[in-house]
């Protein structure tokens, strides 16, 4: 349903990327929905069937190529080249080979056969409840409309031609849609789906453009030219502001942007209180490419190094090999700061067709991370060698996610020791005295962490499931969401005693959850003395001008919110503090 004439509407969804757009509506239809055409052919069909779907192949990655070129002279940022995953795919001979099998065995046309194919790809990725992994799957979605259209000979809408100060309203944007705006132009995003980790999300951020994703409905609340405010800052749209609304963010929008200015300044800062207090901020990474816009924001080293990504959409498992040359690229490429691989965190069903697991009615407490590995040794060994290999070239460290008892560490350490032993019978080279710590994102890991504390170097706090665990809350449940509450007082109490614990072993403690991404959040955890926090680059020189704005002893007292009683006490709280040592950060609104 539309908007009426001069109805303002405040919407809430997912904030994205940060700042405040003030401006008009473009709507993006995607005119692209069609049937697949379903026949079958005879013998004497078969070899044309094989040359048109090769023909849209060699067609399709013309027109990434061009994209990609198109994006990367938009914005110079190798973390955005999502066109790499759409030609590895079509360079992958599994795709290729049974598409062709189902035409040339089953007798379907090429567009049957291709459906069929990329289904089997995309529900293998839609099962693992993860966002990113969901993130992706709309890759393949999108890959896989692309190569349909040229079997069909359709054309794709584009956003080339739009008004100025345009503020995109989409169901969801493609990389291909985000390659087409013209940036003089656009000046925000309003999704009804996507996350933080959706295309909109990253090139926004990239772009600097404010957006907000995941508002579900709000092509069906306006229309075309509707006066529209994006706060990317705290998730909200407002259609059709009244004056009082359009003044306080028209504020909100010159403080953001003095703020931002100020941000670029700290790069090659330290994360050093007014009192010399020190702390360590560094970058979470789903492939090696993104390191540089780590360093780029002034990050010390690669907090979590999510190895997972690099067993998705291929059909045979990465060699030990391939795994060695991507972990010696980024040791070479972090030195001397420190890479912290975790290792293989899977669950769910399948990952593109090379770690094939049972279904499961709730994969969060189930077959994953650890548990799998464990019985898994081919796949864990070869990546565990492969970590230490790398090592010899640069600061490596290992992290082990999802541990629940120190049994598994022992287990860990024992394997760990068998493939140094191996790895010296081949006269292979790897640094010793690995670093090893553990994910602490189970309460049973949180309550005895005085037991894990003596069989590890680090630990890592990962907030995210910590949460969720420690809550009985599923984050992706939408009917019981409002409960995932990060500053719970149980949650801020297990972190704190985790530190504490953790300290008196004289071991360090790291956050890598995002949380970590959270200047509220950031605060606490500075106060209770964690050593590291690690996080989406982009966040790292906010968190660091936050730091750099307060003495290490007002922070310490901020731990004083572990006598509050309520979520919304202690966010009050800090965000109080906050706004008097930094009053741009006013901006960000207590919810």
């Amino acid at each position: 349903m539309k908007t009426r004439a001069n109805e303002m509407i405040t919407l809430k969804g997912t904030a994205a990327s940060p700042g405040v757009a003030i401006g008009h509506a473009s709507i993006f239809y995607d005119e692209e929905q069609y049937s697949i055409p379903k026949y079958k052919i005879n013998a004497t069909e078969i070899k044309k069937e094989i040359t048109r779907f090769n023909t849209s192949l060699v067609k399709t990655k013309l027109e990434l190529r061009n994209l990609r070129k198109k994006l990367y002279s938009m914005v110079r940022d190798s973390k955005l080249d999502f066109f790499k995953m759409h030609l590895m795919v079509l360079d992958d001979p599994f795709l290729k080979d049974n598409v062709l099998l189902e035409i040339t065995e089953n007798n379907k046309n090429a567009e049957w056969a291709l459906y069929e194919i990329m289904e089997k790809y995309i529900k293998s990725l839609n099962l693992i409840k993860d966002e990113y992994l969901s993130e992706r799957s709309a890759d393949l979605y999108d890959l896989a409309k692309r190569i349909m259209n040229n079997l069909l000979k359709k054309r794709r809408s584009s956003l080339k031609v739009i008004h100025p100060d345009s503020i995109i309203i989409a169901n969801d944007l493609t990389p291909a849609d985000t390659a087409d705006i013209d940036k003089s132009r656009v000046i925000g995003f309003a999704t009804n789906l996507g996350g933080k980790t959706s295309h909109t999300a990253i090139v926004a951020r990239a772009l600097a453009i404010p957006a907000v994703v995941g508002l579900e409905n709000i092509t069906a609340q306006i229309k075309d030219n509707d006066q529209i405010i994006v706060d990317g800052n705290n998730g909200v749209v407002v259609i059709n502001p009244n004056e009082t609304t359009l003044k306080e963010y028209k504020t909100a929008q010159s403080i953001f942007i003095r703020y931002s200015e100020d941000l670029k300044k700290l790069t090659l800062l330290d994360a050093v209180t007014l009192d010399n207090k020190k702390f360590i901020l560094a970058g979470n990474i789903e492939i090696r490419e993104e390191i540089d816009s780590v360093i780029s924001h002034g990050g010390h080293g690669i907090g979590l190094f999510r190895t997972e990504f690099l067993y998705l959409n291929r059909p045979a498992l990465p060699t030990e090999n391939e795994l060695f040359t991507t972990f010696r690229e980024a040791v070479e490429k972090t030195n001397p700061y420190p890479v912290v691989f975790r290792t293989l965190d899977v669950g769910g069903d399948k990952i593109g067709g090379s770690i094939k697991m049972s279904s499961e009615q709730n994969p969060f407490l189930g077959y994953r991370a650890i548990r799998f590995c464990l019985e898994n040794p081919d796949i864990f060994n070869a990546q565990l060698r492969a970590i230490l290999r790398a090592s010899h070239y640069g600061n490596a460290c290992l992290m082990i996610p999802m541990i629940s008892s120190v049994d598994e560490i022992k287990k860990v350490k024992e394997i760990l020791e068998s493939q140094k032993k191996h790895l010296k019978s081949k006269g292979e080279k790897f640094k010793e005295e690995i670093k090893l710590g553990s994910m602490i994102e189970i309460p049973s890991a949180a309550v005895t962490i005085d037991i894990i504390a003596k069989e590890v170097d680090f630990v890592s706090i990962g907030t995210n499931d910590l949460v969720q665990y420690t809550l009985a809350v599923d984050r992706n449940n939408n009917k019981i969401s409002y409960l995932y509450e990060p500053f719970h007082p149980a949650v801020i109490r297990l972190i704190k005693q985790v530190v504490e614990v953790c300290h008196r072993h004289k071991i360090k403690v790291h956050v890598c959850g995002e949380l970590a991404s959270d200047p509220m959040a950031a605060l606490v955890f500075s106060g209770m003395g964690i050593d590291e926090l690690s996080m989406s680059a982009i966040a790292i020189p906010e968190i660091k001008k936050l730091i750099r704005s307060v003495h290490y002893s007002e922070v310490n007292l901020m731990a004083g919110v572990l006598k509050m009683e309520t979520a919304l006490e202690i966010k009050n709280a800090i965000h109080q503090f906050i706004v008097e040592k930094t009053p741009e950060y006013v901006y960000k609104k207590v919810v």
